[in-house]
């Protein structure tokens, strides 16, 4: 079943909702330029209600919303949690990777940074991933789920104990690669 297009007619121009896909295998793979598509077109749509409409489409089977396009649209639906991860991530001068480029200082592992920021606190989770940062920089490989958690464990374990410090503890990671950290 071909799904309809989801349009948000904006006043600087149309844009795709939903369909972006779609629109491309149309466009780019059967070559239609003239042919009807099937659309659904909004007009009016403040950016929390297109953020709304976006995450309701997993509801009548359009398709499933991966966690990390879940996250953006609760950021731009303004939810307090989702709102509180993106400012801590910020502030430990990392953001999410929303376009899927796997840039530098980007994370995607939405899922497990709700999870921590739940769990531990923005806090701690703001340490751990400052932690990550100032020992390995910013390379996106470094904020895997697996990295941020087994970090974020240590740190609960050990962040009160009074032989560790911060700076001694990143001077003895920074000996050992990531990968054989990892």
């Amino acid at each position: 079943k071909f799904w309809p297009l989801i349009i948000s007619r904006r006043v600087d121009g149309d844009y795709v909702l939903d369909g972006q896909h779609r629109l491309h295998a149309v466009r780019d793979i059967l070559n239609w330029r003239d042919e009807n598509v099937p659309c659904e077109v909004y007009s009016g749509l403040t950016p929390e209600m297109e953020a709304k409409l976006y995450t309701t489409q997993a509801a009548d089977g359009r398709k499933p919303i991966t966690p990390l396009e879940r996250l953006h649209a609760d950021v731009v639906r303004g939810e307090q949690e989702a709102q509180g991860l993106m400012i801590t991530v910020k502030r430990a001068g990392l953001a999410f990777d929303w376009t899927n480029g796997k840039g530098d200082g980007t994370l995607r592992a939405a899922t497990q940074m709700r999870r921590l920021y739940k769990s531990i606190g923005p806090a701690l989770l703001l340490e751990t991933l400052s932690l990550l940062r100032d020992t390995w920089g910013l390379s996106s490989n470094v904020y895997q789920e697996g990295m941020v958690t087994g970090m974020a464990a240590f740190l609960v374990r050990y962040k009160d104990d009074p032989m560790y410090t911060r700076a001694e503890f990143v001077r003895k990671l920074e000996k050992f690669s990531f990968d054989e950290v990892l």
